[in-house]
């Protein structure tokens, strides 16, 4: 049997539903991959979620699994430490859901003890692989309009604090890790720092708006340094409680570049808010792509499985995204604590 037939076994820590609509039907789809198991504290709903896609076990405690080559560890970000910890002392690859961790010191602590097993990670930035993300780096490399001058990006999050959605993890600071900063401006973080090749981002100034333990709303200034050596200003929101345009806006010497959050957004130039120019990728349904993006991620991460190709764990986990979503926590709280010192 060759090299290319060998299968990939495959467990998967969490049984919600970024698993049950994204990630199972796009496992579905790889040849070489078997689902071994789901395991989650709900027993029931890992059952039932494993029954739906032919997965052969359930557990509800990870030390009952069976070894695997790599899992995907899809619970919330606030349990993700002791997860990966156990994960890497039993030499298990694996593909995590974003944010990769609450802190720059807790990411920094995996990637070591990563390193010393000799175990890749990789965290779920998978706007990364919307085709209008890669088109947007593709034409910021290019200085099609000159030089990066300042970045303004910002995305409205689907707050679920209703009574329809009371028991979601989002609702538990502990569990989410803070908020809509961490949860979905994560994600806005990532894809800003992606298409601009970043290499350091500074968090200046912050201001959140909190209730009950979690931030419903972050204002963020900052700086970041490119790969071609000049240093821009970054603008950020991510808000629960505004509806925003949502969307990441680059402004160069001679127009701005401009693109949409959603999975098949077209990339526009524009002068002074004038569209002047759009690309359009394969016209396909919001589903559709969003469902392509989850697979290219995976594919990478398969491959690179595979391959043994070179893998860089600080770029491919988002080590300098979380850094940047825990600085604007902490300056944040700093402001709030002297505030109340008054």
């Amino acid at each position: 049997m060759g090299k290319a037939a060998v299968p990939i076994s495959l467990g998967v820590i969490g049984a919600g539903k970024v698993v049950a609509q994204h990630h199972l039907p796009v496992l579905a789809t790889v040849r070489y991959v078997r689902v071994r198991w789901l395991q989650d504290v709900n027993l029931a709903r890992a059952r039932e979620l494993g029954r739906a896609w032919s997965v052969p076990a359930w557990y509800p405690r990870l030390a009952e699994c069976t070894d695997v080559d790599a899992v995907l560890v899809a619970t919330p970000v606030g349990v993700r430490k002791s997860i990966l910890d156990e994960v890497i002392d039993r030499n298990w690859h694996a593909l995590c859901e974003k944010p990769f961790a609450i802190t720059r010191a807790d990411h920094e602590y995996l990637l070591r003890k990563a390193n010393h097993h000799k175990v890749r990670l990789a965290a779920g930035y998978m706007r990364r692989h919307y085709w209008s993300t890669t088109k947007m780096r593709e034409l910021v490399r290019s200085r099609v309009l000159g030089r990066v001058r300042r970045i303004v990006a910002a995305e409205h999050a689907n707050l679920r604090r209703t009574g329809v959605d009371a028991d979601s993890y989002r609702n538990n600071p502990a569990a989410s890790g803070g908020g809509v900063m961490i949860e979905t401006g994560s994600h806005l973080v990532d894809q800003v720092l992606f298409i601009c090749e970043a290499v350091d981002a500074i968090v200046e100034e912050c201001d959140q708006t909190c209730f009950g333990g979690l931030d419903l709303e972050t204002v963020a200034r900052g700086r970041l340094r490119l790969a071609a050596g000049e240093e821009v200003p970054l603008f950020l929101t991510v808000s629960g409680l505004r509806d925003l345009w949502g969307g990441i806006t680059v402004f160069c010497d001679d127009g701005e570049l401009r693109v949409r959050l959603a999975p098949s957004s077209s990339v526009e130039i524009t002068r002074s808010g004038k569209v002047l120019f759009s690309w359009v990728g394969s016209p396909q349904k919001e589903q559709q792509a969003s469902f392509n993006a989850f697979r290219l991620e995976w594919l990478r991460f398969l491959t690179a499985l595979r391959s043994g190709e070179s893998w860089c764990s600080a770029s491919e986990t988002g080590l300098l995204t979380t850094s940047f979503v825990a600085s604007c926590y902490e300056l944040a709280q700093s402001l709030r604590a002297q505030g109340a010192s008054k």
